[in-house]
């Protein structure tokens, strides 16, 4: 870093090892902000920027706000507000400042702000820093299209910039419609990016941004810019998308004479084509990540791993408290990052996993809703029996956890459970075909026969396991083919947990009875 510092002009030398050293000082209670505009609902990206914002203030025992950068007004998408707040609170993120909660530093809403915004730009003319531009847009349109023509980037020729008090006065009183546009100096605006290290920008690339619209609201720029200033912000983590107005908003800071914060630009995120990810083409909206039954904790766990690693570590599985403590900018990466849903439905099910182990007996009431919403689905609501018995449904879900991407997975894989069998399913047949075989008959009456010895007050995994090795040992048969076709007869498909376990829920005499009628029953089929 120190290499590279000294290879810049010396004006910019002192004030850049100045800010490395300043990154997260103790003497500065760290504020961040996310900060969405709402012209559409919560994404993944929104989500991740969310995260880490909130990850880095905890981190440092700082403050984590959200602000609504509404000025963009045409673009107003009705509910998207209330969707971030929602989706925010699912994901168990709380800001600690903002819509609804307030804090010294509101409101929190930028159309709420608008007076605070022309009085920063009237301060920018003042200072000759800014300037009206009353070019028409059939004017500013031929620009565009002059630039496109011989293959330039379409920057305004600060036609205005050269008007004199006069002319300016004479639009003025003539009620021209005009913008404000920020002046930028020449020469070169360098950075030092959290995740990408020193960024030079030249300023010959850098246009006279509009702060000011002929409607009088603010652009993007000038009012957070302003808000992030007013709002003590310490660090602004964003996208990568925002790196090349990040000049812009330097600028705009050395204008005001305020101190910049510490930039962190975060990594795109890419669909499994190493594409940019696309709104209208992926699935990136957060709610339909939660209506597909993803749980909080697995979709957090999910979008911090987007673009983050933690150095030296194999554990991938982490709760917000382990992400908070663990967490660090410089470990994030630079790249694009892979949004994976096989990554994700393997976090799922590890988190399932975790909660199920960690207070199995309070998702009952959640299965059974599960479970009774398949059933009428299915409309077999009528024949169902045990939905009312608390202690053979946390046994289920305990046998059907290694299955289970989502808990609504468990209830749709486990209706044998709780309905009489329906081999006529061609899900059946199937089964049938994969499980049974000519000895299949033969050795299930003898594992009948030795299992009906056992008490029915030690009828449990362990004691049916160990007839089974006896069944095993006298045909001489493999552990498969004892437990495939008996599989078959108890659940009437091939797939579920392990045989002795599903025969312990069911009880002895379900399971004896399921045995030796469908034992007959396959005889016949």
């Amino acid at each position: 870093y120190q290499r590279r510092v000294r290879e810049l002009p010396p004006q910019f030398r002192r004030s850049m090892l100045l800010i490395r050293r300043g990154f997260c000082s103790s003497s500065v209670t760290v504020r961040t902000r996310f900060a969405p505009s709402p012209t559409g609902f919560m994404h993944l990206g929104g989500l991740r920027t969310a995260l880490f914002n909130y990850l880095f203030a905890k981190k440092h025992h700082g403050a984590f706000l959200m602000r609504l950068e509404d000025t963009d007004q045409s673009r107003f998408v009705p509910g998207a507000s209330e969707n971030f707040r929602r989706v925010l609170e699912w994901a168990k993120i709380p800001y600690d400042e903002g819509p609804g909660k307030g804090g010294k530093y509101g409101p929190y809403v930028q159309s709420q702000r608008l007076d605070l915004y022309r009085e920063h730009a009237e301060k920018l003319l003042k200072n000759n820093q800014a300037y009206r531009c009353f070019c028409s847009e059939d004017r500013l349109k031929q620009l565009r299209e002059s630039a496109l023509k011989k293959g330039k980037p379409s920057f305004y020729d600060r036609h205005c910039l050269s008007l004199s008090s006069d002319e300016i006065a004479s639009h003025m009183h003539s009620k021209t419609p005009f913008v404000i546009r920020m002046k930028v100096p020449a020469g070169v605006t360098i950075m030092e990016d959290q995740v990408r290290g020193l960024v030079s920008f030249s300023n010959n690339f850098v246009d006279d941004q509009i702060l000011i619209k002929s409607d009088h609201f603010p652009t993007y720029h000038l009012a957070n810019v302003v808000d992030d200033h007013l709002m003590d912000i310490t660090h602004v983590i964003r996208g990568e998308e925002w790196l090349p107005s990040t000049p812009k908003h330097i600028i705009l800071y050395n204008s005001f004479g305020w101190k910049a914060p510490k930039w962190a630009h975060l990594p795109l995120l890419l669909n499994e084509k190493k594409e940019k990810l696309s709104k209208r083409h992926d699935d990136v909206s957060v709610e339909y990540y939660m209506n597909q039954g993803y749980s909080p904790e697995s979709i957090v766990n999910f979008v911090a791993f987007l673009g983050w690693s933690p150095s030296n570590e194999t554990k991938e599985v982490f709760t917000l408290d382990e992400l908070v403590e663990r967490f660090k900018l410089e470990e994030v990466n630079k790249g694009g990052s892979i949004v994976n849903r096989i990554k994700l439905n393997w976090l799922s099910s590890q988190h399932l996993l975790r909660s199920i182990e960690k207070e199995g007996s309070s998702l009952v009431p959640q299965v059974r809703e599960l479970l009774e919403k398949e059933l009428e689905n299915i409309g077999k609501k009528s024949e169902a029996f045990n939905l009312d018995q608390d202690d053979y449904i946390h046994k289920v879900i305990v046998a059907m956890k290694e299955r289970a991407v989502f808990l609504k997975d468990i209830a749709h894989q486990s209706l044998f459970f709780f309905l009489p069998l329906d081999f006529s399913t061609q899900d059946s047949l199937n089964a049938k075909q994969k499980l049974w075989n000519q000895n299949s008959e033969k050795v299930v009456n003898d594992f009948i026969q030795e299992v009906q010895q056992i008490p029915s007050t030690s009828f449990n995994a362990v004691s049916i396991s160990q007839k089974a090795k006896e069944v095993q040992k006298r045909h001489s048969i493999k552990t498969g083919e004892l437990w495939n076709p008996i599989r078959y007869l108890l659940t009437s498909v091939s797939a579920g947990p392990p045989v002795p376990v599903m025969m312990e829920i069911l009880g002895k005499d379900l399971a004896l009875q399921r045995l030796q009628k469908e034992l007959v029953s396959a005889h016949n089929r």
